[in-house]
């Protein structure tokens, strides 16, 4: 009997009265959501591929919320980021697991002395979403959050937060997850996520849903903007 919140990642908070606009003024039908939230600025997927999850959601009257911080948690306030706890210092386990994950998603090609800074947005971005997801809960309600699997691990990211800010709330994580032909048993999954252990409750493993390689096409990338990249001027 529970109706649970919905909240997106991929919409900016700042984006939510026109969210909540929408869903009063068309409350059976979550067709033009995407427009009215700019989703075609998100660099998102289309709306069509998200628009089943809004879909459940409108048809069973539960309010859908957004998640995301705008520009990249870097307009937060002071007081905001004291409350989140986003000027508290990593652990270095943390540290240390958020910047191979980050690594990981890059393929490898950013230097190593880039990604500091994205640590940083990831720590605002978790804490965000989860300090989203809590708001939308009103308490008993409960909500679900839609994000990317790395802001949903158990060892760092937004059920983190959420335990920390709220010790007396309890959290579930689903990861979806693609099924790799070099895997052979679940438990081999876990090096994946640069570990021992799954860092979720439960993964729903699914199809692959193509065999491209993103990161040989986002290395041939790298090399067509170096070549094209002005060299640096010397000085005798």
């Amino acid at each position: 009997g529970r109706r649970p919140a919905i909240v997106f990642e991929m919409i900016e908070e700042t984006r939510q009265p026109a969210l909540a606009a929408y869903q009063n003024n068309n409350p059976l039908d979550a067709t033009g959501l995407g427009a009215a939230v700019d989703w075609g600025k998100t660099g998102w997927p289309a709306w069509p591929k998200y628009q089943p999850i809004a879909d459940v959601a409108f048809e069973a009257g539960l309010p859908v919320f957004a998640g995301n911080p705008a520009n990249h948690g870097k307009s937060l306030s002071a007081a905001r980021r004291t409350r989140l706890g986003l000027d508290d210092s990593l652990s270095p386990s943390q540290r240390d697991a958020m910047l191979e994950t980050i690594d990981a998603g890059h393929c490898r090609l950013v230097p190593k002395r880039h990604l500091t800074p994205m640590v940083t947005i990831q720590r605002a971005r978790d804490a965000v979403l989860a300090d989203n997801a809590q708001k939308a809960s009103g308490g008993k309600r409960g909500a679900v959050l839609i994000l990317g699997a790395n802001h949903a691990r158990k060892d760092y990211a937004a059920p983190t937060v959420l335990n920390r800010l709220h010790p007396g709330h309890t959290s579930l994580t689903m990861a979806f997850i693609e099924v790799d032909d070099e895997l052979k048993a679940p438990s081999e999954y876990a090096r994946t996520f640069g570990g021992d252990l799954i860092p979720f409750d439960y993964i729903w493993f699914t199809p692959r849903a193509n065999n491209r390689d993103y990161c040989a096409e986002l290395k041939q990338k790298f090399k067509k903007f170096k070549k094209h990249s002005p060299k640096p001027k010397t000085t005798p």
